[in-house]
């Protein structure tokens, strides 16, 4: 399990989901602390996914919060 505070726009999560498959692993899910429901992309273009989940759509894995701005 890959745990981290947020995801913004996935980086250091897709790189964690890189280094742990290199090593023939791998990861069962993301826990963040909160979901802050943010979209990725720039101002003009932003996607209709959060980053989350594009994150889940691209790597296959569950991303569990601890809370979301819902909460």
């Amino acid at each position: 399990m890959i745990v981290d505070d947020v995801i913004t726009d996935g980086a250091s999560k897709r790189h964690a989901v890189e280094l742990i498959r290199a090593q023939g692993a791998e990861p069962v899910a993301v826990l963040i602390a909160l979901d802050r429901m943010e979209r990725v992309g720039s101002d003009n273009a932003l996607s209709s996914r959060s980053a989350v989940e594009e994150f889940t759509q691209a790597f296959g894995i569950p991303v569990l919060p601890v809370a979301t701005l819902e909460h």
